[in-house]
């Protein structure tokens, strides 16, 4: 099904709200607002941030104390962007997926994982290559014995390529979330040699230095993958009726701020023919936080017409650290080494 693009809302909030000042929310009428089923739990409530746990492998023919320094750099690199994205990471130690995949088939039937966790972020290097091409010297001018006696070009490339998945934990084994970067860096030197040699170092150094550049397209995605999620727990609206506010369970402690677009979810979960529980989560629509915001909870801008569903008691609110967009345009050169594919159903 083709998803639906929600129009920016703070644009067509504008002309009602000056900006996204809503004075005293006890100035709007109540609205009754019909609950989500199943509920969230209050644990569900509580637990705001997204819990992770880590897991790494690496598919290549090159030694693997070389590749495992640079899957210890992406480890790194995510776990930053998880802190900055408000995700709490409980177990970073896992190798592959084995160990995973075992919890979640028995997690099956309990519904109960032992990680305690929502997701599972999985990284595997899946290409990390070198490769060189040779040009010899020429010259209109120049004799046989001279171009003989001048060094040729060797055109050096690094390439990596490095999957990223981050699973449902413990309903799902499909990835929610895929991030591909593919990335290649080159430099010139003159040789003799039509087999351009290079040193160990400078070719790990090479291909080290495409990763570092393709690394910084994830934090975009990810943030918005792991960003701390809230509920909607009330409605209210204006004298008028043309402008709603909802109160969400998410605060300034896990990053509310004004003027943050978060994106509501509708999450539900089912039983699939074969007798196994699933869980899906779609988009529904687009929120602003305005200027009244707590500790615990933040009261947020919803226009109600540019939604798919209505809103109800219990549908999550994350936040959205950039428009879904941007990755289009080739900010910064993202669009031809970042590949990303979301699965809400």
């Amino acid at each position: 099904m083709k998803s639906r693009r929600f129009w920016p809302l703070a644009a067509i909030l504008l002309t009602a709200c000056a900006g996204n000042q809503i004075g005293s929310p006890t100035d709007y009428e109540s609205v009754q607002l019909n609950r989500v089923y199943p509920y969230p739990s209050p644990e569900e409530v509580a637990r705001q941030k997204t819990q992770v746990v880590l897991a790494s492998h690496y598919t290549t023919e090159l030694p693997a104390e070389v590749v495992g320094e640079s899957m210890t750099a992406v480890q790194q690199d995510l776990l930053a962007l998880l802190d900055e994205a408000g995700a709490r990471v409980i177990d970073r130690s896992l190798d592959d997926l084995a160990e995973i995949r075992r919890d979640m088939t028995a997690a099956y039937r309990k519904r109960k994982s032992k990680y305690d966790a929502d997701r599972a972020l999985v990284s595997r290097i899946s290409r990390y290559d070198h490769y060189a091409s040779y040009d010899p010297p020429s010259g209109l001018f120049k004799s046989e014995e001279e171009l003989a006696a001048e060094p040729g070009t060797c055109t050096h490339t690094g390439e990596i390529e490095v999957d990223i998945k981050a699973l449902a934990i413990p309903t799902d084994e499909t990835a929610r979330a895929t991030f591909t970067l593919r990335n290649k860096t080159e430099f010139e030197q003159e040789d003799f040699d039509e087999s351009c040699p290079i040193e160990d170092e400078r070719r790990i150094a090479l291909l080290e230095e495409a990763l570092q550049e393709a690394m910084p397209c994830l934090a975009v995605p990810v943030k918005n993958e792991f960003a701390p999620r809230g509920y909607i727990e009330e409605h209210r609206q204006s004298g008028a009726g043309n402008v709603h506010i909802f109160k969400t369970s998410l605060g300034a402690k896990n990053g509310a701020k004004e003027g943050l677009e978060l994106a509501i979810f509708r999450v539900q979960y089912m039983t699939t023919a074969d007798g196994q529980q699933d869980r899906e989560e779609r988009q529904i629509g687009t929120a602003i936080i305005s200027d009244q915001i707590g500790p615990d909870h933040s009261w947020v801008l919803i226009d109600v017409g540019n939604v798919e569903q209505k809103v109800l008691a219990g549908d999550t609110v994350r936040a959205v650290y950039a428009d879904s967009f941007t990755a289009d345009l080739g900010i910064g050169g993202c669009s031809s080494m970042l590949e990303t594919q979301i699965r809400r159903d």
